[in-house]
């Protein structure tokens, strides 16, 4: 069912000016996005119209297809087909995948997508091959910014500012690399959650990875304890700015690779 309106307002927001409700009558000319959620919800009953929203999931990472041909319309030889299929297929993990526009476009500026070749097919005219069809599959639904770093060093304490631009518009977890220049205690906090501080007992010289999404913590030395150097407490941003406050002798950074949903 289409909606017939002047504009409509969803989540406090009216629509802007610059759009207007249509339908679309040309379904050939549609385009389906990688972007779509199902949800988990109760059931409907003769004593109750209403569902209780458990929760959403994804339906599926993102895939697409890539068709090549030439320019001059030439077919393709069996080395070029060679090179081709080893260049794409030749990787067993994902790899980064990113688009150049046509001159003028800016569609797929900075986006990165997670991508894994998964086949090819051949498209040809008699027996001659003239294009190749490369199937792509991604680690995810939707791509990511270039991953931002921001750098911090602390004898005592210091405050950095990150702003959390992931199109999800939930808590983003980053990415902390540390280094402690002293044995002692470091603790970490966000302004968003300031009863939720990360506390790390840790050795002079020694460097941590900690992955506040995975919930893992590296260690360099291989001698950092969960059960006695760790208060289980892992850090996360809030959509928009946040103060991070670092207290103790310590250099490092905080990387953060932000979701993107604009799809290929």
């Amino acid at each position: 069912m289409d909606l017939f309106a002047k504009s409509f307002t969803f989540a406090g927001t009216t629509l802007s000016d610059e759009y207007f409700i249509c339908t679309f009558e040309s379904p050939s000319t549609t385009y389906e996005s990688s972007i779509k959620r199902s949800t988990n919800t109760s059931d409907i009953t003769p004593y109750r119209s209403t569902t209780f929203l458990y929760g959403s999931q994804y339906q599926d990472v993102m895939k697409f297809n890539v068709s090549l041909t030439k320019p001059d319309k030439s077919i393709f030889s069996p080395s070029e087909v060679d090179s081709l299929v080893n260049w794409l297929l030749g990787p067993m993990t994902y790899q980064d995948f990113t688009v150049l526009d046509f001159d003028g476009e800016k569609y797929h500026e900075n986006i990165i997508y997670h991508a894994f070749c998964t086949g090819y097919d051949t498209f040809r005219v008699g027996t001659a091959i003239n294009g190749m069809i490369f199937s792509f599959e991604c680690d995810a639904p939707y791509g990511y910014a270039p991953t931002e770093t921001t750098n911090f060093s602390s004898t005592t304490s210091t405050t950095i500012k990150i702003n959390n631009t992931s199109d999800e518009l939930v808590d983003y977890y980053p990415l902390i690399k540390i280094k402690s220049n002293a044995t002692g205690k470091i603790t970490l906090k966000t302004d968003k959650y300031p009863s939720e501080v990360m506390e790390l007992q840790v050795l002079q010289n020694q460097e941590l990875a900690i992955d506040n999404e995975s919930g893992t913590i590296t260690d360099n030395m291989e001698l950092f304890s969960f059960e006695d150097d760790f208060n289980l407490t892992w850090i996360h941003l809030a959509p928009g700015e946040n103060t991070i406050t670092i207290t103790g002798n310590v250099t490092g950074l905080i990387e953060c690779t932000y979701i993107r949903k604009r799809g290929v």
